[in-house]
């Protein structure tokens, strides 16, 4: 019943096998639930968790790579999905988004300079305690469209960052199948082998 041969498109381009859930997942940023259902994953310093059931595919991604945290929520992370197995973006969460995006970043009148709090590369626990002090929002991609909602409004999806004991923890629970009250989705079943892959952009430095 897992989705079996799941591949992760990175580094070597591993296949990693979710496993069926078998406790409860709790999206909240930590990653001490997933004990026994993580990888090791080379470029992220770090580990990659997987489970399914029939409905839904949970991700963990979880990494103590100071810098590679920044990147993520400073700049943005999207996770990609391929039904398929391949490298087609098919469809895209991206969670958190870049401080620009968040109204943060940005040049100043005439491209002067970048914004104090991007050129200063804040610290990652700094940026998520901004991340955190407000509603959070994502975008869904699909396509050449993407559309930008608060997390609230995306109906059958869940996710959450956060720090726990030095590593920060990316949590994302996303429908297999498009249904009633869930829109957007793999379009995946149980036994399936699709393709996952995570898009950041190289922080900018002064």
């Amino acid at each position: 019943f897992a989705v079996g041969g799941l591949l992760l498109l990175g580094c070597g381009e591993p296949k990693l096998t979710s496993r069926w859930v078998d406790r409860e997942v709790t999206v909240d940023g930590s990653h001490l639930e997933w004990e026994g259902a993580v990888y090791s994953v080379d470029d992220l310093d770090g580990s990659i968790g997987l489970f399914n059931d029939d409905s839904n595919l949970y991700v963990c991604l979880a990494t103590t790579d100071q810098d590679l945290a920044r990147q993520l929520l400073g700049q943005g992370l999207t996770v990609w999905f391929d039904p398929e197995g391949g490298r087609q973006n098919r469809l895209g969460i991206r969670f958190p988004l870049g401080l620009r995006e968040r109204g943060v970043g940005g040049e100043r009148r005439g491209g002067e300079r970048a914004d104090r709090e991007i050129a200063e590369r804040p610290d990652p626990t700094t940026i998520l305690a901004s991340i955190k002090s407000s509603e959070p929002e994502l975008e869904i991609v699909r396509g050449e469209e993407a559309t930008r909602m608060f997390a609230a409004q995306a109906a059958g999806i869940d996710l959450a960052i956060d720090e726990t004991n030095g590593a920060f923890v990316y949590e994302l629970v996303v429908p297999l199948a498009a249904g009633a009250g869930r829109p957007f989705a793999i379009e995946a079943v149980p036994g399936q082998t699709i393709g996952v892959g995570r898009e950041t952009q190289e922080m900018e430095r002064p």
